[in-house]
């Protein structure tokens, strides 16, 4: 028995001395990787000249394959430090998140970057900086509205972006990275969902490259000894990255995976409600394109392990639009109420009763 101790004593020395050095040399790895992934420029396009130009921009979030090939080599070593010393493998996944959190912020940051110049050259080109046609304006507005020469776009111009992602391409998703031209976008809905057509599948892709990594997955393998993963040199089909995967029943398995987004896209939520309030300040009706856009892609990821994004992302998004247009509607409503209360005399035509026909267009599309 006095051998059989020894033995053992001499296994477990054996063992932490080496996870201590995988555990230093993947904190190293994660670090060079992340720093490979913000400073590689070869492989980006630059995404702004046509957006500065006042056109439809390229909008095309290049995924880091090169990071992924790198590190999907160390998965058995993540394994073995997961079954050696739980503690340390946690370490492990959190100084990952860390060190990916500075490339994907700024790749979030960079695409809405591009996408708020485009709207802006969108809202100065057309001119819709004021009040549309189809709001209800109070006594004083309407006065001054009704002073104001400037030929308005029409409904339907204003509007085009909202049928076109009721429409979709054809396969139950928003049209948002398929237009026919630079003329069928028109509003912060598109660009709204220019950028969002981008940033769902750049999110889905590093959860799941995560949960391969890591094992952080109902079909992961528990045991090295017994269930060891193959050494791959690369990810030989990265199709598999972007495909839906079941929902993860396993609540404390479900609640780390959330923990580790939560990190490395810490960016993201924040830009997105950022966009919302910048798209919506001039036209709050634009909050139902974004609305479509945004419930089209819970009903899509509806089901999946992709918590992060229903509840951080797309669930805020929906919270948020929604408040935006329930108070966009009662101040409507308060400013047709305030046409009954006046003492002032009136002459011809109410003011209000040209956005009747107007509204009501933008009600039928």
């Amino acid at each position: 028995m006095k051998v059989v101790k020894e033995r053992l004593d001499v296994v477990v020395t054996v063992g932490n001395n080496f996870s201590s050095r995988v555990f230093e040399y993947l904190k190293v790895m994660w670090a060079f990787q992340a720093e490979a992934m913000t400073t590689d420029v070869k492989s980006r396009p630059p995404p702004t000249a046509a957006a500065h130009a006042g056109g439809k921009p390229n909008l095309r979030v290049v995924p880091h394959e090169g990071a992924e090939d790198a590190l999907i080599k160390y998965r058995g070593l993540t394994l073995w430090m997961k079954e050696m010393d739980a503690r340390k493998a946690g370490e492990l996944q959190r100084l990952y998140a860390h060190a990916m959190q500075k490339p994907y912020k700024r790749d979030v940051r960079e695409l809405m970057d591009v996408v708020r110049v485009y709207l802006a050259a969108q809202l100065k080109r057309k001119g819709t900086e004021d009040e549309p046609e189809y709001f209800f304006k109070t006594e004083e507005k309407a006065t001054i509205a009704g002073l104001s020469y400037k030929p308005a776009l029409s409904i339907r111009e204003r509007t085009g972006g909202v049928r076109h992602l009721l429409r979709g391409n054809g396969d139950g998703r928003p049209g948002g990275d398929n237009y026919g031209g630079e003329d069928e976008m028109q509003g912060a809905e598109d660009a709204f969902a220019l950028a969002v057509s981008q940033l769902i599948p750049l999110t889905t892709r590093e959860q799941n490259f995560m949960s391969e990594l890591f094992h952080l997955s109902p079909r992961a393998p528990k045991s090295f000894a017994h269930d060891k993963p193959p050494v791959l040199s690369r990810i030989a089909d990265k199709s598999e990255l972007m495909k839906k995967r079941e929902a993860i029943k396993d609540v404390k398995l479900r609640g780390r995976l959330l923990e580790l987004m939560e990190i490395v896209f810490e960016a993201l939520p924040q830009e997105l409600q950022s966009f919302v309030e910048y798209g919506t300040r001039t036209d709050a009706t634009q909050a139902i394109g974004m609305l479509v856009v945004t419930e089209s892609y819970i009903h899509e990821l509806r089901g999946s392990d992709q918590t992060f994004l229903l509840l951080n992302v797309l669930g805020l998004l929906q919270k948020r639009l929604m408040v935006i247009f329930e108070k966009f509607m009662e101040d409507q409503l308060k400013a047709i109420e305030d046409t009954k209360i006046t003492s002032k005399k009136r002459k011809g035509i109410l003011s209000f009763i040209r956005v009747f026909p107007v509204s009501f267009d933008l009600s039928a599309i």
